[in-house]
């Protein structure tokens, strides 16, 4: 297996992670927050609570494995911090 069916293969099971996560996170009764004010406070709710449990889940996905191997939380979350914010300043910089 080449790497580009590898990096196809990761972007599809998380996008699947992602809708999963969005799809639950559309049940609680507080993703419905705004609903007699205009559209926009609705949209901009959503987003941030769907990227809020999207990064929640990320997380617990990234910590459970290590704490399995014995590692502490702090360990992970740190390891965590290394990769997240590596890859979005790496986005960053391919963006710009």
């Amino acid at each position: 297996m080449d790497s580009i069916q590898l990096i196809r293969r990761a972007a599809t099971i998380g996008a699947l992670l992602v809708a999963k996560v969005v799809r639950v996170a559309d049940k609680f009764p507080w993703i419905d927050r705004f609903p007699n004010k205009p559209l926009m406070y609705s949209v901009v709710w959503k987003t941030l609570m769907y990227i809020t449990c999207t990064f929640v889940v990320r997380f617990f996905e990234h910590l459970l494995p290590l704490l399995f191997e014995g590692k502490s939380v702090g360990y992970a979350s740190s390891n965590f911090q290394e990769k997240w914010f590596g890859h979005i300043s790496g986005q960053f910089r391919c963006g710009f």
